[in-house]
């Protein structure tokens, strides 16, 4: 199976309700809000996938709930057990004798012994709901409202930072968060911020790339300081043009205090006010107007660092400001960086990591002191490598090339947390484990709530055959960006080799209710389900939720399984096309599962001597179960001098 990669932050999708057979129904489109159908005494949250009476939950099959969504979502018409069955089973073949007894099994939970009043058979045809619906707002989801005026002189009556509105992701998500405990005015907020993205006060389109850029490099100067937890930006840039109450947004993100601001921006001269305000009272602990010229930009960040973390009685690392670690002067420098850090987090193909990288290196060439570009730019050459397109002799060149790149970062910055995440992957990549382990110990020293080095640390200690370490750090993720997909993926992924299914099966559900559905996502979806023996749904979705090279690999296992040898062998010959010598690993995998040993190991031992990009993961890969008690199994793995 392939090695996570990190997923894109704040991307937008149509959100997807999950389904435990694979099915999916749109639950938020455009400016829709999440509903609940209300029925006589019961409520379905489609969202929360629960069904109460009156209040109290009861327990429904997850079929069950899908066919009563179904019905709930079509009151006006009779639904034929052809939609019943694509609604509950997808595209598995169904008797009708099954679509029977599960809605038998419905009405024993809403009628026991009272006869069919909520749900009536149309003989022949299908089923109807037989009772009045309404389609009500869910409780916990935002409403435009605005926030109150603080009296600030260069603000006065009118409130000048609007929060922004929510991807439908994001306030689903958000209205599911439980809120922080309520504090007596006046009270200390808890140690913990989220950084509001920025707005541009009067302007749009690329000066927003600007604005998203400064509020990140915000949010990583803050995750620096000792003592303070920050949320990641996946879980508060979602914000977007509707005003929302600060107070509103700090409860559901379960943080103590939220730092937003706005920026005027003309020329090289720039108009910034921040405010840090209270999650319990609504009143600004802390607020300051910044005139600057752009050059000054970072002096600014390090300024406003400083008064969040006393105003939240926090420490500086080291003792100073921390968020110029690694930074330039260079106005169009910075620009640049800016412009290459929104493609590389929000890359999913190559063309977007091309443009990334040439940021990057734009900005290097315009002032060569500037870590921060350097140290992404190592990042971006070692994720080519990672996404398994580098042949092994164009491989360890650039892998060579990002070592010199971010070693280059550390002199320049010797504490930047992120050019020691750059050296962890090279050397994960070129599989010195051990260096790999220390490298991402020192990223978590100097930047231990940073969320990629969170990610890689989980992915890591996943591999490294220490998977209770790595859940851990993944529910560290979790409480600091509850919206990212990636944070569950890795929690999914922590949770499937600790052999918990059906707490990877849920966090692997909630990362496809956040974002877009990823290959790596999916891929971990099919595995847990080969893991238990549930060929038919794994081939479903090797299908219909992996793609590209990384489901000829799942189908060529998934189909194998299920006896279809023809269609195995035309997607392991796609698989080997797309991949050339690079995908030695994968093809053990797939030997391994074709009870085919001695092809097997030879392919794992082609991995090893050409540096493949996906070696770390054997130790724990459950693909290759079928040959790790072998010796020449063991003879390899002592040989990758995995840490104890």
């Amino acid at each position: 199976m392939l090695a996570l990669r990190r997923q894109a932050l704040g991307r937008k999708a149509v959100v997807w309700g999950a389904h435990a057979e694979g099915s999916a129904v749109p639950v938020a489109n455009g400016d829709s809000v999440p509903e609940v159908y209300v029925f006589g005494p019961f409520s379905l949250d489609p969202l929360r996938r629960t069904l109460t009476r009156d209040g109290k939950a009861l327990a429904l099959s997850p079929r069950g709930f899908d066919v009563l969504l179904c019905l709930l979502q079509n009151p006006d018409r009779i639904v034929d057990r052809t939609e019943l069955a694509r609604a509950a089973w997808g595209s598995r073949i169904v008797e009708v004798g099954n679509i029977r007894q599960t809605v038998y099994e419905v009405r024993k939970v809403l009628e026991p012994g009272e006869g069919p009043r909520f749900i009536a058979t149309v003989p022949l045809r299908g089923y109807q709901i037989a009772a009045p619906v309404q389609r009500i707002e869910a409780a916990g989801t935002f409403s435009a409202r605005p926030a109150a005026a603080r009296g600030l002189p260069w603000i006065g009556k009118s409130r000048l930072l609007l929060l922004a509105s929510l991807v439908p992701a994001a306030a689903i998500a958000l209205a599911m968060l439980p809120p922080v405990a309520e504090r007596p005015p006046g009270q200390s907020p808890l140690h913990s911020v989220a950084v509001l993205p920025f707005t541009i006060s009067g302007q749009s389109g690329s000066q927003d790339a600007f604005a998203d850029g400064l509020s990140a490099e915000l949010t990583d100067a803050l995750n620096r300081i000792g003592g303070l937890r920050v949320l990641a930006p996946t879980s508060s840039f979602p914000l977007r043009d509707r005003p929302i109450a600060a107070t509103e947004v700090a409860r559901r993100l379960n943080v103590g205090a939220v730092l937003e601001g706005s920026i005027a921006r003309d020329g090289a001269r720039i108009s910034m006010v921040a405010e840090l305000v209270d999650a319990g009272t609504g009143f600004a602990l802390w607020s300051h107007r910044y005139d600057i010229e752009s050059a000054n930009l970072l002096d600014a960040q390090a300024n406003i660092a400083e008064a969040v973390a006393a105003s939240l009685q926090g420490t500086l690392a080291n003792g100073h400001p921390v968020a110029a670690a690694g930074g330039t002067h260079n106005e169009a420098a910075y620009d640049l960086y800016l412009r290459g850090l929104q493609y590389a987090r929000d890359a999913t193909d190559e063309p977007a990591r091309q443009t990334a990288r040439a940021s990057f290196e734009a900005a290097i060439a315009l002032d060569p002191t500037f870590a921060l570009a350097r140290a992404w730019r190592a990042r971006e050459m070692a994720a080519i490598v990672y996404a398994g397109t580098a042949t092994p002799a164009e491989s360890q060149p650039l892998l060579a090339e990002a070592r010199a790149e971010a070693d280059r970062a550390l002199a320049l910055a010797p504490d930047l947390g992120l050019a020691h995440l750059a050296l962890a992957e090279i050397a994960k990549l070129q599989q010195n484990f051990p260096e790999a382990q220390r490298e991402i110990s020192l990223a978590r020293e100097d930047a231990p709530n940073d969320i990629q080095v969170l990610t890689d640390a989980v992915l890591m200690e996943v591999e490294f055959g220490h998977p209770e370490a790595a859940r851990k750090l993944a529910e560290l993720g979790v409480s600091l960006d509850p919206l990212s997909p990636s944070v569950y993926t890795a929690l999914g992924y922590a949770q499937w080799v600790l052999r918990d299914y059906d707490g990877a099966r849920a966090s692997l559900r909630h990362a496809r209710l956040l974002g877009t559905n990823t290959p790596h996502t999916g891929m971990i979806e099919a595995v847990v389900a080969l893991d238990q023996g549930d060929n038919q749904e794994a081939e479903e979705v090797c299908a219909h939720r992996v793609g590209g090279w990384m489901g000829d690999l799942c189908s060529a296992v998934a189909e194998h399984r299920l006896g279809h040898a023809s269609e195995a062998e035309l997607h392991f010959a796609a698989l080997r096309n797309s991949l050339g010598m690079s995908g030695a690993f994968h093809y053990a995998e797939v030997y391994a599962q074709w009870s085919q040993s001695a092809e097997a190991l030879k392919w794992l031992d082609v991995a090893y001597r050409t540096h493949g990009a996906a070696l770390a993961m054997m130790k724990t890969d459950s693909l290759l179960e079928p040959i790790r008690k072998m010796p020449q199994f063991a003879a390899i793995e002592r040989r990758l001098r995995y840490p104890p």
